[in-house]
């Protein structure tokens, strides 16, 4: 199974920890605890959006009407689409 680390791309990573490496004041000796950290924030903004997106497709889901769905429609022998017949 693939962990949501493996979805971010490394220059992202880097970018973020550069970023966080500057706001800490530019310490010597802690770019582990600054990578790792970056990575950790980059899971969570994709986990929330991810959480975002899901939420909004249920909602959209519960918002659109329910069809009848009549005959299934069948193909002719050269492949068109044949329409239902009106009842």
């Amino acid at each position: 199974m693939m962990g949501l680390e493996q979805l971010i791309p490394e220059e992202q990573v880097r970018a973020r920890s550069y970023m966080i490496w500057e706001n800490e004041g530019r310490p010597d000796g802690r770019s582990e605890e600054f990578w790792l950290r970056a990575a950790a924030e980059l899971e969570r903004e994709l986990e929330k959006s991810w959480l975002v997106a899901l939420e909004e497709r249920e909602n959209l889901e519960l918002c659109m009407p329910k069809l009848p769905i009549s005959k299934p429609l069948q193909r002719h022998e050269a492949g068109r689409v044949a329409m239902p017949e009106a009842a």
